[in-house]
């Protein structure tokens, strides 16, 4: 098991409330579920260094130890799709065993989540390629479950999608972007039960806003640990990877709706 440095708050401030600390180990933990589910049991050596680095007292340690790996040749993909997520479920079971302070995750979380961004923009940079497919990412305002996202709109991007992520939307910014251009299909990041209304009120906006063809999706931590959440939230279906979505897409290109969602 990774030990990791504890970061401490400054003054007397009251530790954040169990809600918060809930939704920080859900959003660090579950955002490496995928990838660790095909891999063998364990995460290489690197992961667990980036995951004390993300932790350090020291701000720089992060950046140093990402260039140490794309020195030995590790390259942007690979660090953002294996390396970012491990670290966070490196961190997210160490907030899991009580072994990590609540201000340890919350520091190391958002300097993970500033790396995937700096790391999505370097591959961004790479010509697109040809796209046939536009999807509309969504993390609603109310939730806080964002590296998923980052490293899914790249994803997304380097599978040949025109993939537009907002962060945080409001409503009314949803429903002006899904307004202003076509696209294939929409997908609502869920992490916290709480957050489940506003997720159901963004389906509704999206299934007034869109084609008739284009599915409405729900993914997200929540859409990997419970059961009926497309029901609860009205949405055509619940997503866990970017290739159930792509595939849905497909077969609503041959298929109605109903039909497509229901064979994936």
């Amino acid at each position: 098991m990774t030990e990791l440095p504890s970061v401490r708050p400054s003054g007397n401030d009251a530790i954040a409330s169990r809600a918060v600390a809930d939704l920080a180990y859900v959003a660090l933990r579950e955002v490496g579920r995928c990838h660790q589910a095909a891999q063998e049991p364990g995460l290489p050596a690197h992961v667990h260094a980036v995951a004390r680095a993300a932790a350090a007292t020291d701000p720089d340690a992060l950046a140093r130890e990402i260039l140490m790996l794309r020195e030995r040749g590790l390259e942007d993909p690979a660090i953002l799709d294996h390396v970012i997520p491990g670290a966070a479920a490196i961190l997210g079971e160490a907030w899991e065993r009580d072994t990590a302070t609540f201000m340890t995750v919350t520091v190391a979380a958002s300097r993970l989540q500033l790396l995937a961004r700096a790391v999505a923009a370097r591959i961004d940079t790479a010509p697109p390629a040809p796209c046939d497919t536009a999807v509309l990412l969504v993390v609603p305002e109310s939730e806080d479950h964002t590296l998923g996202a980052i490293i899914a709109a790249s994803q997304y991007q380097r599978r040949g999608c025109d993939a537009a992520l907002m962060m945080k939307a409001p409503a009314a910014a949803v429903a002006d972007a899904a307004g202003r251009r076509h696209w294939d299909v929409a997908v609502i990041a869920a992490a916290h039960e709480g957050n489940l209304t506003q997720v159901a009120r963004l389906v509704g906006i999206l299934r007034r806003a869109l084609p008739e063809t284009a599915p409405v999706l729900v993914a997200g931590p929540l859409a990997a640990r419970r059961d009926g959440l497309a029901g609860e939230v009205g949405a055509d279906q619940a997503v866990c990877c970017i290739g159930d979505t792509l595939d849905i897409v497909d077969r609503c290109r041959n298929l109605p709706l109903a039909r497509a969602v229901g064979q994936v």
